[in-house]
């Protein structure tokens, strides 16, 4: 009889790269099939659209719309920056990034710091934060490098590469930091200092001096070079951001374990803070304080409010928008509101999901205050976004681009708001929002979702970016009806949640049971 596989015997533990590998293959199997179909389906349209986007780019002759490779030329150094600040901003919120086993059930597995290091650089893309800016620096390259496209596109990669791993060191560092006594502080401190330097430089003109103090000029005069071909600098250049990659990935790799090492300080603050009763309320009230202080009451949710609350400005300040474009920024902004939590909206309750159900209210009651919350999260940077680009893009030249961003912001808060709503109570998750670095659902169902969310994001933008030059009755139309299925779908998923099968079967699944 073999006993290979059950031999008391001491055996190596598999390395690093092989651990990750198992570990993402674990989480990627617990997808089910369907979501995988729609994963590998949506990342071929996508990157398709990419593709296609890039080589129209790269055929544009120049001057054609009136927009010179002059005029982008000097945009360049901001957009390299610009992934770098959002990247980085995107993984301190995270406490050092994405995790690829929720920290109850790492116990099970021989994974250890330098495991979780790599795979939270292996997760980072599965972000619109992170997908979003590095589509547009392939355009933007493209469009640049009319005759040689490859050796700037490699310059893009290795620059993706630095910034992820520059980003998921940072992430790791603060998190370490708030985990010493007043860290806490420190950290908001410095990411004040941080977000109001930045809204200064880009307020007063300032911004070349900040791109040129982080790389971003010599970042966009290797791809130059690679477009001029022009072979020594750029041979340099590749060069160099290679030996910047791995420097940051061996010192995030230390402080990943410098983390590992600190005890949980941050959620044993949370769960051991005095919370004065407030006035009595309706029940209505009562569900909606208690939902708001769920969200507050979560690092890792309370972290993303921040960020979503203020990447808008950062966006709006750094690349004003004309009218005819606003109509695509609420579904790029929604999206982080949906992934917060929104795509597994009853995740928020954990095990008081018994005792949230045992309240003496109608279930539609409880489903309506949780879709007010997921809205609330949705409207937040959405609004955020359009007035500042409203203000940024000055007097609009009509009625057009304001009913047809209107509209974009309508239809796409609804669609949003019904996709999720039906997600979370066909397919809920057990999540654990205790957890500095925990997600709403496992990685691969957070992609599927992201990519469906995008897919439909990015149709209605560029739909109503049409619409705002032709009359502005066809844009209020065109939202009437397209608001259509999103009603007839929150209807439906209203009599779902009526079913007391359903019901019980929800409250199980995000109570941990």
């Amino acid at each position: 009889m073999p006993t290979g596989t059950c031999s008391p015997e001491r055996t190596d533990p598999p390395g690093s790269l092989a651990s990750l590998g198992l570990v993402l293959r674990l989480r990627w199997r617990t997808v089910p099939t369907g979501g995988r179909v729609v994963v590998v389906v949506l990342l071929a349209v996508l990157g398709s659209a990419v593709g296609l986007l890039a080589r129209l780019a790269h055929g544009l002759p120049d001057g054609a719309g009136g927009l010179t490779r002059a005029d982008v030329v000097p945009a360049l150094p901001a957009t390299l920056v610009g992934f770098l600040l959002t990247t980085t901003l995107a993984a301190v919120a995270a406490g050092g990034g994405r995790e690829a086993l929720p920290a109850d059930q790492v116990v099970a597995f021989p994974v250890g710091p330098r495991v979780d290091h790599l795979a939270a650089l292996a997760l980072a893309p599965v972000t619109v934060a992170w997908v979003a800016p590095a589509a547009a620096l392939v355009v933007e390259v493209c469009y640049l490098a009319p005759h040689s496209v490859a050796p700037g596109l490699l310059v893009v990669a290795l620059w993706l590469a630095v910034a992820t791993a520059t980003a998921q060191l940072v992430g790791w560092g603060a998190e370490a930091v708030r985990g010493a006594p007043y860290g806490v502080w420190v950290v908001r401190l410095a990411l004040t200092l941080v977000v109001a330097a930045a809204a200064v430089a880009l307020w007063t003109g300032r911004l070349a001096g900040a791109t040129r103090a982080l790389g971003g000029d010599l970042v966009a005069d290797v791809v130059r070079a690679g477009a001029e071909g022009d072979g020594v600098p750029w041979v340099l250049g590749v060069l160099a951001l290679l030996a910047l990659t791995a420097l940051a990935v061996a010192l995030g790799d230390r402080a990943a374990a410098a983390v590992a090492r600190r005890p949980r300080r941050v959620r044993a603050a949370a769960e051991t803070r005095r919370h004065p009763p407030g006035r009595t309320l309706d029940a209505h009230g009562t569900l909606r304080r208690l939902d708001r202080a769920g969200v507050l009451r979560s690092p890792p949710l309370a972290r993303g409010l921040l960020l979503l609350a203020l990447l808008p400005g950062l966006v709006a300040l750094a690349a004003p928008l004309d009218w005819v474009v606003l109509p695509v920024v609420p579904g790029f902004f929604g999206l982080g509101g949906a992934l917060l939590f929104g795509v597994n909206a009853f995740v928020l309750d954990g095990g008081g999901a018994w005792w949230r159900e045992s309240l003496p209210v109608a279930p539609r009651v409880l489903l309506r205050t949780r879709a007010r919350l997921v809205a609330e999260v949705l409207a937040l940077p959405t609004l955020a976004s359009l007035v500042l680009g409203a203000v940024r893009a000055g007097w609009p030249p009509g009625p057009a681009p304001v009913v047809a961003t209107a509209g974009a912001l309508l239809v796409v808060a609804a669609r949003i708001l019904a996709s999720t709503l039906r997600w979370s109570v066909r397919h809920p998750h057990a999540a654990d929002l205790g957890s500095p670095r925990a997600q709403p659902a496992p990685a691969g169902t957070l992609l599927a979702d992201t990519l469906r969310l995008t897919a439909h994001a990015l149709a209605y933008g560029v739909l109503f970016c049409a619409l705002a030059v032709a009359p502005w009755w066809w844009a209020a139309l065109a939202a009437v009806v397209l608001l259509v299925p999103s009603v007839l779908s929150l209807r439906r998923t209203a009599r779902l949640w009526d079913d007391p099968v359903v019901r019980a079967g929800v409250v199980r699944t995000v109570a941990g049971g």
